[in-house]
């Protein structure tokens, strides 16, 4: 499966959603999934990834199916050693 992920905010919660395709030219879903997670942080330059990876965490807690690849709207490198939300999200699913 190929799993798409994004976070939404709105009154100090983030909502995620997690959607589920088989394939990459597939023309609909096969799943959603979505969560809302409170007490979020505030917006940060250089540490988005405080914001948005606690959200796509606890939505992919949820998700069943065996999941091959993730797509997010996020850097995984901000610099010469400096990881992004990619990089902070490969390292927190080992």
């Amino acid at each position: 499966m190929i799993c798409c992920l994004d976070v939404d905010y709105r009154d100090g919660q983030g909502q995620c959603a997690a959607v589920l395709f088989q394939e990459w030219d597939a023309a609909t879903a096969e799943k959603v999934y979505r969560s809302v997670t409170g007490d979020i942080q505030p917006y940060t330059p250089g540490t988005f990834y405080k914001r948005e990876l606690p959200c796509m965490l606890d939505t992919l807690r949820l998700i069943e199916e065996p999941v091959g690849a993730l797509l997010i709207d996020g850097y995984v490198w901000l610099g010469e050693n400096r990881g992004g939300l990619g990089y902070h999200l490969f390292e927190a699913l080992e």
